[in-house]
């Protein structure tokens, strides 16, 4: 399967979730990007951003969670 290009912001989050390294709970993620990449994204937008990480093929659901 061919991965589909990242936005800049996706990679944003997806770094944080690598640097994580392990399940990340929601609101761990929206604490770990405001607090170590300075992005203050709402929830709502925090949540498109892994959804599309899932249907570009590079998260699948149970890594973060509610």
């Amino acid at each position: 399967m061919e991965l589909k290009e990242l936005t800049s912001a996706e990679q944003v989050v997806m770094k944080c979730i690598w640097d994580y390294g392990k399940d990340m709970p929601l609101q761990q993620l929206i604490e770990n990007l405001k607090q170590d990449y300075g992005k203050d994204y709402k929830r709502t937008t925090i949540r498109t951003f892994v959804l599309h990480l899932e249907e570009k093929g590079y998260r699948s659901e149970e890594h973060t969670s509610e």
